[in-house]
């Protein structure tokens, strides 16, 4: 699994990027102190945390080192 889930409860100290809507559902998007992005569904008081390693990963699948 890419990313972690994190329950309701769970403390971040975060520095506030923004919102989203999908449908009926709001997020909170925020960032770490140390850049870690972190989504936060309003509606399920969860958050959802991506590592740079994560990322990196991604990428890599994505095809950024491809020419």
């Amino acid at each position: 699994m890419i990313g972690k889930i994190h329950d309701k409860n769970s403390m971040f100290l975060r520095i506030s990027a923004g919102e989203a809507k999908r449908g009926r559902k709001k997020y909170e998007l925020t960032i770490s102190p140390g850049g870690t992005p972190i989504v936060r569904s309003l509606w399920s008081g969860k958050s959802f945390t991506l590592s740079w390693t994560d990322i990196i990963g991604l990428a890599i699948e994505a095809g950024i080192d491809k020419k």
